[in-house]
């Protein structure tokens, strides 16, 4: 068996696509899969997702996910993509029309995240690669679980693809006025 990677991202060319993170999200996961790398791709099922155009099923294993003090039930629709399993988190919390701009995206995404940790707790990966502020907290999420170890004992790593490119701005950019 391969390294196995998971990649979690708000988008992902051709699926939804906004800017230039769809292109990288889009195209990285195939290259490792090219490479040998067994790739797992989570994004969220969008309203904007055309599921018969890209055959994306309708049912998908499920699971329970905690939200607050409760918990909601996500489905996972997958395909397979040039060599990587998309796996599309589907959720009436998640998914809308627009892939960023709705008001509470910052919660949704952080749902995203919750959804994505708990099916890797399924599926451990060696190496889990969160794209942008939308999968960030993935990161601390799979970071204090023990069921992200590998069958070789490896711990999973984690990383945030704009975190590394981001040059820090300071509280100046937190300002409205």
């Amino acid at each position: 068996m391969g390294l196995r990677v998971a990649f979690a991202a708000a988008e992902a060319a051709p699926f939804a696509k906004v800017g230039a993170l769809a292109d990288v999200v889009g195209s990285l996961p195939q290259a490792l899969a090219r490479l040998g790398a067994e790739v797992t791709l989570y994004v969220p099922l969008h309203g904007t997702v055309d599921r018969a155009k890209w055959g994306i099923p309708r049912n998908g294993p499920e699971r329970s996910v905690a939200y607050g003090a409760s918990h909601a039930r996500v489905a996972y629709p997958s395909i397979e993509r040039e060599g990587v399993r998309v796996v599309f988190v589907d959720s009436k919390r998640i998914g809308r029309d627009k892939v960023y701009g709705a008001p509470d995206d910052a919660k949704r995404y952080a749902f995203f995240c919750r959804a994505v940790a708990t099916a890797l707790a399924d599926e451990p990966a060696d190496v889990v690669h969160a794209h942008d502020w939308h999968a960030a907290l993935l990161v601390p999420m799979i970071g204090k679980k023990a069921a992200y170890r590998s069958a070789s004992r490896r711990r999973a790593s984690a990383s945030n693809g704009r975190a590394s490119a981001t040059r820090w701005r300071g509280p100046s950019c937190a300002r409205t006025s």
